[in-house]
């Protein structure tokens, strides 16, 4: 007989390669899964290194900031990147690689993050319709393939989108025309448009998909976009930013657009010592600082609609996950230990759950304490169902970043109150919410006679004939307590 206790059940998340904003972070070690709109070689007017890529300037930037990096990828749609025949094809002339097939299997790169892209031509379709290069897949559908991939590989492995830029539809061919001044401002209107719009259902999607990945979009196209009709309109010549109609880029498009992956990736702004070289268009070199700024101002504001951010994981806060676990220790009783480094001023962690996909709330707040304590341990009796859990931390400015999730079934909520309860004198049913098809209930009498046994089914109706006036005793083979009925 199968006993209606359930299994305790034990999860565990290590955050062991974590990257905190503003600090001193491990090496990173990405591997893109991308097309020429991030690797772009060999560019139509030739570069005197790799300047039409966004892995060179990310090296260069980095360099500065006294960071380390490892890069490597492969050109391909989403369509050719699911198959997982991966390839390793991008190298550069001062760029680190990441992975060499040569020298070992993917699982032993030691990759921290994933970069990945989806051609900028397909936004006719939403993310999760039939993928027009492969009708029997869709965007999320390859993308949760290749992370599923990634993962099985590397744990705890940082995913990002990479939002792109649309494809120009113009009337004459470019080049050698130039789009008209009309033409230009409808595309960067688009970019900034529907075309963003995809890309956040696409992040959203995988959000639903697989949450556990907790896939950060970096919203590149529309930020340049932004900057190139704002604060640089009218002060970059067209020829200096786009090559061609696709549009593949000069290294100038490439170094805004590496500007943008930089400040999201590492979670900080520019280097102020950082300056490109004269293959960056000089109206971009003299504004740089006012650049930074804009940039960075656009990815604190690019948050999800609960507030958290679509592209930071810690949003530079003062102190950083190193582990989170969730373990179920009696029935419905959960403890929760989560790790911390270089504990600091810092408000407070609340842990927050949530059932069948509805929006988190939070459970219980948990005081930081102040500059002594690392370790913290809590636990909870719940009275609800849970399928999943996370720690959201506050700063004491009110900015707040959670961890990722933690899934986690537990049903635990209560039956409500039996209605209607006590019994009208002539009604024969009352109401219970079942916990499952196979919950099974008991009406005992003052004396524990069983009077009456069934199952609830979904209906969760309890048929009450012929039971004399009195006050009875209801229990149930899924909840520890029983409840009274007063007919």
């Amino acid at each position: 007989m199968t006993s209606p206790w359930r299994s305790f059940f034990f999860i565990c998340i290590l955050l062991i390669k974590t990257f905190g904003a503003g600090a001193q972070s491990l090496p990173l070690r990405m591997y893109v899964f991308g097309h020429s709109l991030i690797d772009h070689r060999p560019p139509l007017i030739a570069t005197p290194s790799d300047e039409t890529t966004v892995p060179h300037w990310l090296h260069k930037m980095s360099e500065s900031a006294g960071r380390s990096v490892a890069i490597g990828g492969q050109y391909g749609f989403l369509t050719n990147h699911d198959d997982l025949n991966l390839t390793s094809q991008w190298g550069y002339d001062q760029v680190a690689g990441v992975w060499d097939p040569d020298e070992g299997p993917f699982a032993e790169a030691d990759v921290n993050t994933v970069l990945i892209t989806a051609a900028n031509f397909i936004q006719y379709v939403a993310p999760d319709g039939p993928h027009p290069l492969d009708a029997g897949t869709s965007v999320i559908g390859a993308t949760s393939t290749v992370f599923d991939y990634v993962n099985q590989q590397e744990a705890n492995v940082r995913y990002y989108i990479y939002g792109n830029w649309p494809e120009m539809d113009l009337a004459q061919e470019y080049p050698p025309t130039e789009p008209s001044p009309l033409e230009i401002a409808a595309y960067h209107e688009q970019t900034v448009g529907d075309f963003a719009t995809w890309w956040t259902t696409y992040q959203d999607l995988m959000l639903e998909a697989r949450p556990a990945y907790n896939v950060r979009l970096i919203p590149v196209g529309s930020i340049v976009s932004k900057l190139l009709t704002g604060r640089l309109a009218g002060r970059v010549p067209f020829a200096d930013l786009y090559e061609d109609s696709a549009p593949h880029g000069r290294p100038t498009l490439y170094f805004l657009a590496s500007a943008v992956t930089y400040m999201a990736i590492h979670q900080e702004r520019l280097p102020t010592s950082f300056m490109p070289d004269s293959s960056v268009h000089v109206a971009v070199r003299n504004d740089l600082p006012g650049i930074v700024d804009f940039i960075w101002a656009e990815l604190q504001d690019f948050n999800l609609p609960s507030g958290e951010s679509r592209v930071f994981f810690d949003q530079g806060l003062p102190i950083t996950l190193r582990h989170l676990s969730a373990s179920e220790t009696a029935r419905c009783e959960v403890e929760f230990h989560w790790l911390i480094d270089e504990p600091s001023d810092f408000a407070a962690f609340e842990i927050e759950g949530r059932s069948d996909r509805s929006q988190y709330r939070m459970i219980k707040q948990v005081p930081f304490e102040h500059e002594r304590l690392r370790e913290y341990r809590t636990r909870l009796l719940l009275k609800e169902d849970f399928d999943s859990f996370r720690l959201k931390l506050l700063d004491l400015d009110g900015s707040f970043t959670y961890s990722k999730q933690l899934p986690l079934s537990m049903q635990c909520r209560e039956h409500g109150e039996v209605f209607p309860n006590p019994v009208p004198q002539g009604e024969q049913q009352v109401t219970l919410t079942p916990i499952s098809q196979q919950e099974v209930v008991e009406i005992i009498d003052q004396f524990g006679r069983r009077l009456h046994r069934q199952r609830l089914g979904d209906e969760g109706l309890i048929t009450l004939t012929d039971l004399p006036t009195g006050v009875y005793l209801l229990r149930s083979n899924q909840q520890p307590s029983v409840r009274l009925i007063r007919l």
